[in-house]
Parts: C-alpha cells; sequence; structure tokens
C-alpha cells in the first residue's frame, strides 16, 4: 500500500494530530471504528491528547447509516457497515503513521508515555515486524515465563507499519472486533515478536463490565 506523505495527512479533516511533545520521529496512528457513542469518541480523543509524548493521530470510522453520526464531535470518516477489521484498513489508507494501534470507543488512555513504548518495540526490532499490547485494566490468564506475555487476551494491538504491509492488512477484513486482537497477538506470540506492557493502562471500558 502506497504511504501518504505527511503533508497530505496533515491536511485531512478526517484525523486529529498530536502537536508534538518531543523529539521522538516515529508516528503512531490510532484507528477506532466506531458507532452510536459519540461521548466514548470524545473521551478517547482527550485521552490521547492528555497522555501522548510524541508524534500520534487518531482517525476514527462512523457509519454512515449510524443514527447519531451528527452528534460526533472528533475528526472522522464515514463509509458503509463494514467488519471492525475492514474499518481500520479503510483507516490505514489515510494515516502515514509508523506504528498503527486498533482500538475500539471504550478505550481511555491512562498512562502518560504510552506512545513511546511502542516506538521501543521499533528499536527492539528495527525490521518492524512485530506487535504488542497494553494492561487493559481486566484480570486475564497469566503465560509462564516470560512477562511481557503475562496477557492471553492483549487488547488493542499495535503494530509496525512493516507488519501490516506484509501481510497486506491488520487483521482479516471479515473479522468482527473480539477476532482480530487475538489473531494478531497469536501470530506475534508464534514469532516471538511480542511485547506486553502490563505498567501501561489503556482502561478497556466495556459495556456492563464493572471495575
Amino acid at each position: 500500500m502506497t504511504k501518504k506523505s505527511a503533508s497530505s495527512v496533515e491536511k485531512s479533516p478526517n484525523l486529529w494530530i498530536a502537536p508534538t511533545k518531543s523529539n521522538a520521529s516515529l508516528k503512531v496512528s490510532v484507528l477506532c471504528p466506531t458507532r452510536g457513542r459519540p461521548e466514548n469518541a470524545k473521551r478517547l480523543l482527550e485521552s490521547v491528547k492528555k497522555t501522548h509524548v510524541g508524534p500520534v493521530a487518531i482517525g476514527f470510522y462512523c457509519d454512515v447509516d449510524d443514527p447519531r453520526l451528527s452528534e460526533y464531535d472528533v475528526p472522522h470518516m464515514t463509509g458503509p457497515d463494514f467488519k471492525f477489521a475492514m474499518k481500520c484498513e479503510v483507516l490505514v489508507s489515510k494515516t502515514d503513521g509508523d506504528i498503527l494501534m486498533m482500538v475500539g470507543d471504550d478505550a481511555v488512555f491512562k498512562t502518560e508515555g504510552w506512545d513511546n513504548a511502542l516506538r521501543g518495540c521499533q528499536e527492539v526490532w528495527p525490521d518492524g515486524i512485530w506487535a504488542a499490547s497494553m494492561w487493559d485494566g481486566t484480570r486475564g490468564k497469566e503465560i509462564e515465563g516470560d512477562d511481557k506475555r503475562r496477557k492471553l487476551g492483549h487488547p488493542h494491538p499495535a503494530v509496525g507499519r512493516a507488519w501490516h504491509d506484509a501481510v497486506g492488512y491488520l487483521a482479516h477484513p471479515m473479522f468482527i472486533h473480539f477476532c482480530t486482537d487475538p489473531w494478531i497477538t497469536s501470530m506475534a506470540m508464534e514469532l516471538e515478536r511480542i511485547m506486553y506492557f502490563p505498567e501501561i493502562l489503556c482502561d478497556h471500558r466495556r459495556a456492563g463490565l464493572v471495575k
């Protein structure tokens, strides 16, 4: 997939581009499909603004038939009600991030500097073939041994752009939301290219979940 130039992306009304707070050079693109929850999208955007320390962009995908579409007060694009993975793939085509992160609108970034942790993965694996995730505030099954892989679920995964380009997509475009995360991270675990950050919180405020 051809990468868009920085200038073309910065002019896009579909993305919020963070003002740079550090000298980090790698841009993180956060990809968020959303439907019927404009307040969640706003909350997610505000959490990114408060916690990023380097170049970050976030894009939202809204369904064209969303009954609450007019209420979205975040930069977004609209399109058909595809599966979650396909919506993320459309968002990938609109950004030039070196690192790609999939989230739902029920995510809230809590730990400052989470984006620099992802940039560190690129230093460990300069070829860009890696995946990473953060603690989502919920309990998970533990894996014996490597402390970086303590959870099996790994919600809100991030990958290097090279991962996406090698596979051809983030996750199969026909995947619904709860298939994407384990598909990505299970492959990374097989490759021994997974990094898990238990000390970084990206809160997963799933509907009906009591914490």
